[in-house]
């Protein structure tokens, strides 16, 4: 996000710069809202009916916030370009195509194309286990809670967000095979019983629910992708590297 001179990674605080900042934040803070909102939906006894309906509307919210901020900060990047250094590339002088277009879109929307193509190809993977387990490994409602937050995590979040998942689920299953099902499950009844609906039970096999780690993942992916990517040296994987330090 340059917005004028940020370009030269001079940040002011005028208005139109907090602005900025604040749109551009706003599918991570309405990540971390449904977050919260769908972990309460779902460790309550309502219906299916009103869990699905709840979580269609987290879907609504999100695509509104992402189009809202990515709208958003290109028109306020668009306004400080044309009464900045840039202008003479900018309208009346040149066609609006001649740069602001591309670099708008792979500025403010590419990440989310990006993000949304790669959770959807992810996603094909989870309705085949749903599909060849009969929903016992995976339901409907987990899948598309997984859609939802890799698509809020754009690219490269979504990077994040997947190997958070394997790794909370990896380290479920080194417990869940390091401790006999039977002594956990008495456990779990007597000291933790609120736990014990976490226990999903098949006709031949006991898991835990996936989506626990789909929501446990998110505020990861949602809040600390930049801060793993700089640590890593990974800053080559944004579209525009320099988003990074912003």
């Amino acid at each position: 996000m340059d917005l004028g001179s940020q370009s030269y990674g001079l940040w002011s605080p005028t208005p139109q710069v907090i602005w900025g900042v604040l749109v551009w934040k706003l599918p991570v803070i309405a990540g971390l809202a449904i977050c919260v909102l769908l972990a309460i939906v779902f460790l309550t006894k309502l219906s299916p009916l009103k869990r699905r309906r709840i979580l269609l509307l987290s879907f609504v919210i999100a695509v509104l916030a992402i189009v809202f901020s990515s709208s958003a900060i290109t028109w306020l990047q668009y306004k400080a370009f044309t009464t900045g250094f840039i202008k003479y590339a900018m309208p009346p002088y040149k066609p609006i195509t001649f740069y602001f277009t591309s670099y708008a879109f792979f500025t403010f929307w590419a990440t989310w194309i990006v993000g949304l193509a790669v959770t959807l190809a992810m996603s094909a993977y989870w309705w085949f286990v749903k599909k060849q387990s009969g929903g016992l490994r995976i339901n409907t409602d987990e899948i598309l809670v997984f859609m939802l937050f890799g698509t809020l995590s754009g690219w490269p979040g979504v990077l994040v967000y997947v190997i958070t998942i394997l790794l909370l689920y990896i380290s479920a299953l080194f417990v869940l095979n390091a401790i006999k099902i039977n002594l956990l499950q008495i456990f779990l009844r007597k000291a933790l019983k609120p736990l014990a609906k976490f226990i999903v039970r098949g006709e031949q096999e006991i898991r835990i629910p996936i989506l626990y780690f789909f929501l446990l993942a998110a505020p990861v992916s949602l809040l600390a992708s930049s801060v793993i990517f700089k640590a890593l040296h990974l800053n080559w994987l944004y579209i525009v590297p320099r988003l990074l330090n912003q």
